[in-house]
């Protein structure tokens, strides 16, 4: 098993509303290019927006995403993405501590001054609520790009820190 790329993103979210959220947030991508052996630089300025609803047992999120690239010295790169997220409790009805859930998405990348269709990701995995702010999720991705399909595992770690206002 060889690390191809990290992640390092945070944000600040604001809920309009019951189910509907907006958010603006940077991350940090290293990645690995294996034809010069090299870690590649990128930073990414981000806004989204979020819609979560549920049909019975089933949880579905939407996420609309607006991204500037900047990758390693090259010039801004524009990127929108559609994420659709559904995850189903294998006990209740609730995504609570100690609630193991099976998870899937899939996410279409564009690229508006470019290609067009930069990429598909199609994940499947098994989560577990380790409390009402930390889940734990292990699956495997398929993600599709122009000229080729990798498929991968992945650990994902969601954390939310809540802020209320007093």
């Amino acid at each position: 098993m060889e690390l191809r790329q990290a992640m390092f993103r945070v944000g600040v979210q604001r809920d309009l509303a019951p189910g509907a959220s907006v958010m603006l947030g940077y991350a940090q991508v290293p990645t690995f290019d294996a034809a010069t052996t090299t870690w590649v630089a990128e930073s990414r300025i981000f806004q989204q927006a979020i819609v979560k609803h549920r049909l019975n047992r089933v949880h579905l999120t939407h996420r609309f995403r607006l991204e500037e690239r900047w990758i390693s010295d090259q010039t801004l790169r524009l990127r929108l993405r559609y994420f659709a997220l559904v995850n189903l409790p294998l006990r209740g009805t609730e995504l609570r501590p100690g609630i193991p859930y099976v998870t899937a998405y899939n996410e279409f990348f564009v690229v508006p001054n470019g290609a067009m269709f930069d990429r598909n990701r199609l994940y499947v995995g098994f989560g577990y609520c380790l409390s009402p702010t930390l889940r734990a999720d292990l699956g495997l991705m398929a993600q599709t790009a122009l000229t080729s399909t990798q498929t991968q595992w992945n650990l994902i770690l969601h954390h939310s820190i809540p802020y209320r206002e007093k």
